[in-house]
C-alpha cells in the first residue's frame, strides 16, 4: 500500500513535468526519490520511455541504491535496471592538471577545479555492454573483460540507453574529471609514484599481449581500478593539443568543436609512458580499435 501511494505521488509529479516539457523526442524530467522525509532532486534527465508508471517505478528503485552520506571512495552497486556495476563517489576539488615532463599537449600545467561526481569503479565490461548491443563483437569476448573496439559514438549511445533504463544521468567523464579521478590526490607521474609498478597496471610488458579482467591490480586512493592500463578510456571532450593554454579553471569540458575525441589511460599493449596520469591521446569519434573502451561517470544527487 505504501509503495503504491509513493508511485501515485511520483506519477503526479511526472505529469506536471510532462506538461512543462518542450521536447518532442524525449521527456526532460527531474528525478524525485522519496526516502523517509527527504526528497532528492537529480538534474534534468533524458528519459526515452513514454510509460510514466514504469518511469516512476525506476525512480523509486533508484532511491534505494544511492549511498548516503556521500563519502569519497564509498561505492554503490547500480541494480535498478538489471545492469549491475559499481560506482564510486568522488568529492570535488582543485588539482594541477597536466605535466611539465611529458608531451607538448600536456602543458601548461594549470589549476583546475571539478565538482563532485561518481566514477565507475571498473571499466565497462562485455557483460554490461552486451545488454545494450548484443551484436557487438570485440577482439576479446570473455564476459568479464572490459568491452573494447567501441567508438566514442557507441560509448555515448550506451550512456544514453543506460540513463533511460535507470533514471540516472550517466555519461562519459570530461577529460578533467578523468585526470582528477585518476590522480586521486597524487602529483606524481602515476597515481602510485614516478615509475611504473606492475602491481597497479596492465601494459605492454606484463599483459601477455592480451586484455585482462578488471580489478586484478591494486586500485588508486579513490578505490578505482585500472585507471592506468588495460584499455584506453574515452572521455567526452573534443581534443585540442593547445586546449590547456585556454582552458577555464572551473569544470572545463573541452573545446566546443573538433575532429577527434580524447582518450586516456593507456592500454594492455602500450608503453609505460602512455599510462601516465597526464598522458593525452585522441581518436576519431566514429572509429574503434581493440585497446579502447570506457568507464562511466554520473553527477551526484543534490540534497535539500
Amino acid at each position: 500500500m505504501i509503495k503504491r501511494i509513493m508511485l501515485l505521488l511520483l506519477l503526479m509529479i511526472l505529469s506536471v513535468v510532462s506538461v512543462l516539457s518542450e521536447s518532442s523526442d524525449y521527456e526532460l524530467a527531474r528525478k524525485y526519490a522519496i526516502e523517509g522525509s527527504k526528497v532528492y532532486y537529480d538534474p534534468a534527465l533524458v528519459i526515452e520511455s513514454t510509460d510514466r508508471e514504469a518511469k516512476a517505478e525506476v525512480f523509486l528503485n533508484q532511491s534505494l541504491v544511492t549511498p548516503d552520506p556521500l563519502v569519497t571512495g564509498k561505492s554503490y552497486t547500480e541494480s535498478g535496471s538489471g545492469v549491475d556495476f559499481d560506482m564510486v563517489y568522488i568529492e570535488g576539488g582543485t588539482f594541477q592538471m597536466g605535466s611539465n615532463n611529458g608531451a607538448g599537449d600536456e602543458i601548461p600545467v594549470h589549476s583546475v577545479t571539478v565538482s563532485s561526481f561518481y566514477m565507475g569503479k571498473y571499466e565497462v565490461t562485455n557483460r554490461e555492454y552486451l545488454k545494450y548491443d548484443s551484436t557487438h563483437q570485440g577482439k576479446w569476448s570473455n564476459a568479464s573483460y572490459p568491452v573494447e573496439s567501441v567508438s566514442w559514438e557507441d560509448a555515448v549511445g550506451y550512456c544514453r540507453w543506460l540513463s533511460g533504463r535507470t533514471g540516472q544521468n550517466y555519461r562519459l567523464p570530461t577529460e578533467a574529471e578523468w585526470e582528477y579521478a585518476c590522480r586521486a590526490g597524487s602529483t606524481t607521474a602515476y597515481y602510485w609514484g614516478d615509475s611504473m609498478n606492475d602491481s597497479y597496471c596492465w601494459y605492454g610488458s606484463n599483459s601477455s599481449n592480451h586484455v585482462q579482467s578488471p580489478g586484478k591490480k591494486l586500485p588508486n586512493m579513490f578505490g578505482l581500478f585500472d585507471m592506468s592500463g588495460n584499455v584506453w578510456e574515452w572521455c567526452n571532450d573534443w581534443y585540442d593539443e593547445n586546449y590547456y593554454s585556454q582552458s577555464p579553471s572551473n569544470n572545463p569540458a573541452g573545446p566546443d568543436s573538433g575532429t577527434r575525441r580524447v582518450s586516456r589511460g593507456g592500454g594492455w599493449c602500450y608503453s609505460a609512458d602512455d599510462c601516465r596520469s597526464a598522458y593525452r591521446d585522441s581518436r576519431m569519434p566514429g572509429g574503434c580499435f581493440s585497446p579502447l573502451g570506457f568507464r562511466l561517470c554520473r553527477i551526484p544527487f543534490e540534497c535539500y
